[in-house]
């Protein structure tokens, strides 16, 4: 894991990719059964390829914990787009990924891990 970094900053995962974050506050409608709209927060993931070979993004792999360190759920509604296909070295995308605010105390620790094998970059910081 990288230490951790203000939310806004960017986090270098060493030659494979240049991460930020920037949170917003937003409304979801329930994406999936079982799953109750309301309050939350979108992440939204900017990732730049430092590496040499292009790389699958759609594994990369986004948590967030309060700062009690209770996991915040996910959600799979309006804004969720997450990141997607193959990202060519020097190329950059984003996407965004939200999770249920019921109940949360902020600072929020946001973890980004590209791949098992790179360590996550980790985002602090609130709304």
């Amino acid at each position: 894991m990288l230490d951790p970094v203000p939310v806004g900053d960017a986090a270098l995962v060493p030659d494979q990719f240049s991460l930020q974050v920037e949170l917003a506050r937003t409304e979801v409608a329930s994406g999936r059964p079982g799953e109750i709209g309301g309050e939350a927060l979108a992440v939204t993931v900017q990732i730049r390829h430092e590496g040499a070979t292009s790389r699958d993004v759609s594994t990369v792999s986004v948590t967030v914990d309060d700062a009690d360190g209770i996991p915040l759920s996910p959600l799979y509604g309006e804004p969720y787009s997450p990141l997607d296909g193959d990202l060519e070295p020097g190329g950059s995308t984003e996407g965004t990924y939200v999770f249920t605010l019921a109940d949360v105390t902020p600072p929020y620790t946001v973890r980004v891990s590209a791949a098992a094998e790179d360590p996550a970059a980790v985002f602090v910081g609130s709304l």
